[in-house]
């Protein structure tokens, strides 16, 4: 199922806290229980988008994790086929010999796929 029929259904409460938690994730945070966010995506009104540049589309993906300990969550991707960037935009792939777990995650900054002048 998607996201709209989700959050009005038997778990809506949990699909809406888990939609909460991203919001407030990815931007400034949000009061109280997450104080300061990853800083990769600020709000902004639609009348300033600079010249040049388009808005692309959110999709929000559902899913739930057994094993996690907040089970029902939600990631927002962006349409990057609509992104204008002349920077590298791919994602190298990691090394089959590379010791730290931590070096095969993927952190994409959002913050930095927009219009640059």
């Amino acid at each position: 199922m998607e996201y709209p029929q989700l959050k009005l259904g038997d778990d809506s409460k949990l699909w809406l806290e888990a939609a909460s938690r991203e919001i407030g994730r990815l931007p400034q945070g949000k009061q109280p229980d997450m104080p300061t966010g990853s800083n990769t995506m600020h709000f902004m009104d639609h009348r300033d988008l600079p010249t040049g540049c388009k808005a692309t589309y959110l999709r929000i993906v559902a899913a739930i994790k057994l094993h996690k300990i907040e089970t029902h969550r939600i990631r927002f991707t962006v349409g990057g086929n609509r992104i204008n960037y002349k920077g590298k935009v791919s994602t190298p792939r990691p090394r089959d010999n590379q010791d730290s777990p931590q070096q095969h995650r993927v952190h994409p900054e959002c913050k930095n796929a927009h219009c640059r002048h």
